[in-house]
């Protein structure tokens, strides 16, 4: 499987796509419940919110394909900074498999939309290295975690993946972290005076004095097929974070800045996942790095046979778990 996904032709993208429609197809013949919601959520999240309960099924698939263009982004954002083969198409299988592999992750949701902004988020941290004069890159990794914070509140903890990347890739100084800040508080400010003009201030403040500092997540309470799932994944994308931090040899300078600021982004998403949620859809958060670190930890291993046959025992398992849910609801 790793050797097949070396390659990015017609069969590898149609492959994926066929393995998406498999992990989905539960979430397409069922009606789709009203997303869950909780106390960390934003403004713009409670706004997604809305249009995807009315959505419905339509919305379901739209999510699938968004999911599915998503991973292609990862795979070509992977391959233009050498953090992968520009020539495979593994990041992007993982990153649709990592998405999708429990029926709490194939149903739309603002972090459907939340993951586009983390991309963009990567892609400007990266985009330091272009150029002495990247001011202006600081401003805006600053202002999409603004736009992310009134999404979902605790994603406020980014503000420390743009700094440790300003360190990591080095080449900045005092002003970027400066223009950092000034781009977080930016969209906030905007929020602000827009509720301050309609004299609601007072209960933006309300809100957020009501928000618990925080939640453990439930999924760590109650064992369930899907759970143990979920807890195993998150196990295992911990080992490839940090075992890609701890990667130094046959690497250039720009590609451990960039690995690293990759594993520091998945030890953040861990503490949102375990502490700051009681929903299993914050898992999303973490594919757009772990297929990355997942893909050096499998490429760099010398026991592929054992690899590509835990792959394919992974995939049954998963499928097997979520397609037994529409016999159970028809019967």
């Amino acid at each position: 499987m790793i050797k097949f996904f070396a390659k990015g032709f017609f069969p590898q993208y149609a492959t994926v796509f066929v393995l998406g429609l498999a992990l989905w197809f539960p979430a397409f013949m069922q009606s789709p419940a009203p997303p869950l919601q909780n106390v960390y959520w934003g403004p713009f999240a409670l706004l997604l919110n809305r249009v995807v309960m009315v959505a419905g099924t339509t919305g379901t698939i739209l999510a699938f394909l968004l999911t599915f263009f998503t991973g292609i982004t990862v795979n070509t954002m992977a391959g233009n900074f050498n953090l992968s083969d520009k020539a495979g198409t593994l990041p992007l299988f993982l990153f649709v498999l990592l998405a999708s592999f429990t029926p709490a992750l194939t149903t739309a949701s603002p972090f459907i939309i939340i993951v586009w902004l983390v991309i963009l988020l990567f892609l400007t941290l990266f985009r330091h290295d272009d150029k002495e004069d990247n001011i202006m890159h600081s401003f805006d990794a600053g202002l999409i975690t603004g736009l992310l914070t009134l999404f979902y509140y605790p994603l406020l903890l980014l503000v420390f993946l743009i700094w440790f990347a300003l360190i990591s890739i080095k080449g900045i100084s005092w002003r970027n972290f400066v223009a950092s800040i000034t781009g977080l508080l930016f969209p906030v400010f905007l929020i602000y005076a827009w509720l301050f003009f309609t004299g609601n201030e007072s209960v933006l403040f309300d809100k957020i004095s009501e928000i618990p500092f925080y939640r453990l997540n439930t999924i760590f309470n109650r064992f369930t097929p899907d759970n143990a799932l979920i807890i195993s994944v998150t196990i295992l994308i911990f080992i490839s974070a940090l075992s890609i931090m701890n990667k130094q040899k046959d690497l250039s300078i720009k590609q451990r800045s960039f690995l690293s600021v990759t594993g520091f982004y998945i030890m953040l998403s861990l503490i949102l996942f375990s502490f700051f949620n009681s929903l299993e859809i914050t898992f999303l958060l973490l594919p757009p790095a772990a297929s990355v670190t997942l893909y050096h930890l499998f490429t760099g291993s010398t026991k592929t046979k054992w690899i590509n046959i835990s792959l394919w025992v992974f995939i049954a398992v998963v499928i097997i778990n979520s397609w037994i849910k529409i016999f159970d609801v028809t019967q």
